[in-house]
């Protein structure tokens, strides 16, 4: 989870001279994401997803070398495993509304991920960090497998 939020950390302050050229008003709130996951929708989570690309500000980056393999795999048991740049983590996670609280078997603390689209190919989150403010403006898309 450290790799993890290090990423994020680099690529939101890399974007933050982009949202400052942003009409105001432009960005999606964190709170209107976090509204409920219409419950039919929610056995659309159970499955192995693979990193696709990161987004801030609208604009796309590619996974660099060292995450092209990273994946995340939510089990109905309410386990998951995944790779983050090349680093395994399992352990356990709890779906609310649209907020994943993923609670690692290695790792002190939680990571919270907010749910902002899932379908059965697709899976976009966005990192619930209070102690790092431009976490929210980092969106990870990932690909069904």
């Amino acid at each position: 989870m450290k790799s993890i939020k290090l990423l994020i950390i680099a690529i939101a302050i890399s974007g933050l001279a982009y949202a400052a050229a942003m009409p105001p008003g432009a960005l999606l709130k964190l709170e209107e994401v976090k509204s409920a996951l219409p419950p039919a929708s929610q056995h659309l989570l159970l499955k192995k997803w693979k990193l696709s690309h990161y987004e801030v500000f609208g604009v796309d980056y590619k996974p660099e070398e060292v995450e092209k393999n990273d994946y995340m795999h939510f089990l109905a048991d309410n386990t998951y495993t995944s790779v983050s740049e090349r680093k395994f983590e399992k352990g356990k996670y709890k779906l609310a509304g649209k907020t994943i609280t993923l609670t690692s078997e290695t790792e002190k603390g939680e990571l919270k991920l907010i749910i902002k689209a899932l379908t059965s190919s697709a899976l976009s989150v966005v990192v619930d960090d209070p102690a790092d403010s431009d976490a929210k403006y980092l969106i990870i898309h990932f690909k069904g497998q």
